[in-house]
């Protein structure tokens, strides 16, 4: 790589790194550190470099030259020690010319970028520019108000450019020089933002738009979203990513009371409600409490449903309906317990516990309780939910159920134009998975043990009786012998098989 203009190679290379040693002992660097005497060290430290796999003599140059630039950037006592490092690394086979690089550009900061940065923004106080601490980032703000979805926000549009070319001429140009070219930069990138930010806008009244002809669609709640948004985002195109976002919860709730409307509209079913005439004599009130697991639902609606003098409790399953009618008589009252399969009648009794199915719509009661209300849309037994909540003869209808059924009982309570109350629960203790694999020797008292094969679940048995009691509940059990078991799971040590 040697060129004419090229000192001479060995003779330049020692009486630098020489100086830089006489520098280390405390000796302060002559007139022949110049920055054509450092431009020249440089190149001809570049030019006795052994080339490394993936280099080139034009690319080893070129990396040269630019390490010379920083370095004339750099005041003399801050730059003597550091180019002979240099001036050896660069002759050294094997180094990184790109570490290398990277080392002064990083001392070149520390020791004149306060300086220059001071220089630049006396020439253009528009621009910000940053140290961040081995790099430089250069910024414009743009301050701008827009009309977005027939509102008008205030907004701004920011450009940031960071390290790469424009920080090797912040280092080695003259302010003067350097302003021009950072100013271009900057304008170009702040044009293209202008572009995407009039683009997000642009999209954000069409998604508004999209849905405000929808006669079912939450468009308070849309208008909230979009105001917030524009409001706490930096940018627009920031802004759009939360609506789009936020609104997804919206859009699913309108789906569902169009799809109900919808269903409604084409099967005729405008005219289900009125089969049964003793539910809309009543006059009822729909009462829905919403939760997570363990949050109390049944517990509430059980306590309202024994404060009327009758009532029906209306549940998914067999074991549910008993424990219903359990419930029921610890709060003091009687309750007949019924499914497909078995019937306890009790004497006296002005409550019924029993399976969904089973519901009589001829018996008028003063209260019921619809357990799992969402399983309105199970597609082989939702038309059970479907009736209770249509048709069971009421005063006060108490709904349980997940957060998610929400948007399906308000379309339907609006359908049979009967008032709806929505009544949210939170979890009584929270719920955690456990941070590592458990054995069954090492349970707790009064776990359940959830398996999916009959096989599993008497494999467990077997392990866990030999310690303590065990109740089994799985699927082909008799009536009987499920409720035995059911009973059994009440006691404090008993382990639970499913």
């Amino acid at each position: 790589m040697a060129r004419p203009d090229v000192a001479e190679p060995g003779l330049c290379l020692g009486a630098v790194v020489a100086d830089g040693r006489n520098h280390r002992d405390g000796a302060m660097p002559g007139a022949e550190h110049d920055q054509a005497a450092i431009r020249a060290a440089v190149r001809a430290a570049a030019a006795v470099r052994p080339l490394a796999g993936g280099e080139t003599p034009d690319l080893v140059e070129a990396a040269a030259l630019r390490i010379a630039d920083l370095l004339e950037s750099m005041r003399s006592p801050d730059r003597a020690v550091l180019l002979a490092d240099v001036l050896q690394k660069l002759a050294a086979p094997g180094s990184s010319l790109r570490k290398l690089e990277k080392k002064v550009r990083q001392a070149a900061l520390a020791t004149v970028s306060a300086e220059r940065m001071a220089a630049v923004r006396a020439l253009a106080p528009e621009l910000l520019i940053e140290d961040l601490q081995g790099t430089v980032r250069f910024s414009r703000r743009e301050p701008r108000q827009v009309g977005v979805a027939g509102r008008s926000y205030r907004t701004a549009v920011v450009v940031r450019l960071v390290g790469g070319a424009l920080e090797r001429a912040f280092l080695t140009r003259p302010p003067a020089a350097f302003v021009p070219e950072v100013r271009a930069a900057l304008a170009a990138e702040l044009a293209a933002a202008l572009a995407e930010s009039d683009a997000a806008a642009g999209r954000i009244d069409e998604l508004v738009a999209a849905r405000a002809h929808r006669p079912l669609y939450d468009a308070a709640s849309l208008r909230r979203i979009v105001d917030r948004a524009l409001l706490d985002a930096a940018e627009l195109p920031e802004a759009l990513e939360q609506i789009e976002y936020q609104v997804r919860r919206l859009d699913r709730d309108a789906a569902e009371r169009e799809r109900v409307r919808e269903l409604i509209e084409r099967h005729g079913l405008i005219a289900y409600r009125e089969y049964f005439p003793r539910a809309r004599e009543r006059q009822r009130e729909l009462i829905l409490y919403v939760g997570p697991t363990n949050s109390g639902k049944t517990w509430h609606a059980l306590n309202e449903l024994v404060r009327h003098e009758s009532g029906v409790y209306l549940a998914p399953l067999r074991l549910l309906a008993l424990e219903g009618q359990e419930e029921i008589a610890k709060r003091g009252r009687i309750a007949s317990f019924i499914t497909g399969e078995e019937r306890d009648i009790r004497e006296g009794a002005d409550f019924i516990a029993s399976t969904i199915e089973m519901l009589d719509p001829r018996r008028e009661v003063e209260a019921a309780v619809i357990d799992e209300i969402q399983l309105l849309t199970d597609p082989e037994r939702g038309w059970a939910w479907c009736q209770a909540l249509v048709g069971v003869p009421a005063r006060r209808v108490l709904m349980t159920g997940s957060p998610d059924c929400i948007p399906l009982v308000q379309a339907l309570a609006q359908y049979l134009g009967e008032p709806l109350s929505i009544r949210h629960l939170e979890r009584f203790t929270p719920l955690h998975a456990h941070p590592r694999r458990l054995s069954l020797a090492h349970i707790e008292p009064g776990t359940a043990v959830i398996a999916f094969s009959r096989r599993e679940v008497l494999a467990y048995k077997a392990e866990l009786e030999h310690r303590y009691p065990v109740a089994v509940i799985y699927g082909q059990l008799t009536p009987e012998v499920r409720r035995g078991e059911a009973r059994r799971t009440s006691g404090k040590a008993a382990r639970r098989c499913w």
